[in-house]
């Protein structure tokens, strides 16, 4: 094993000048390039992960904001009845949050799902290892996204004046 990298060159070298040339491949040199080609197609399911939460992100971000918009009146009442800023604007985060971990989870059940049995079984290799880690980092993930896709529409729930939902009802 140690002398490999010689033995190959001293073929090479041997049979360099004959009719049929000949080349060596050395199983590192074979590895090498498969090592190549997987950091590539992580680094494609890198992007398309991102551009997955970028496009969950402001799904979130439209949702929240939709509902805030039709909910008008109810958080003029609410403040009208004594609620703060500060309990709408948790009330909506609140339903960000439960909304983009729901979908986080989701998404993660239905892609475990596929990889395990569905490329799995066809390939014969488990693809898909799910850690404590893991579900860590998507609960974690789901949370962040729902707090940046549901604080503005809660700001602008606070900003509704309750003297003017009521006057329209």
């Amino acid at each position: 094993m140690d002398n490999v990298e010689g033995v190959a060159a001293a073929i090479e070298e041997k049979y360099e000048e004959g009719t049929v040339p000949v080349s060596t491949m050395m199983a590192k040199d074979i590895l090498g390039e498969i090592n190549d080609a997987m950091d590539v197609f992580q680094s494609f399911l890198w992007v398309i992960a991102v551009v997955a939460a970028v496009a969950g992100g402001i799904s979130i971000f439209i949702v929240m904001l939709m509902s805030v918009i039709e909910r008008r009146q109810e958080f003029g009442i609410l403040k009208a009845s004594g609620w703060s800023n500060r309990n709408i604007i948790s009330s909506v985060v609140v339903q960000s949050i439960t909304i983009a971990l729901l979908g986080a989870l989701l998404g993660f059940a239905i892609g475990s799902l596929i990889a395990n049995y569905g490329i799995s079984s066809y390939i014969g290799v488990d693809i898909a290892i799910i850690t404590t880690k893991l579900l860590g980092e998507i609960v974690g993930f789901g949370i962040i996204m729902g707090v940046l896709g549901g604080l503005y529409p809660a700001l602008q729930a606070a900003r509704v004046s309750p003297i003017e939902t009521l006057r329209a009802t």
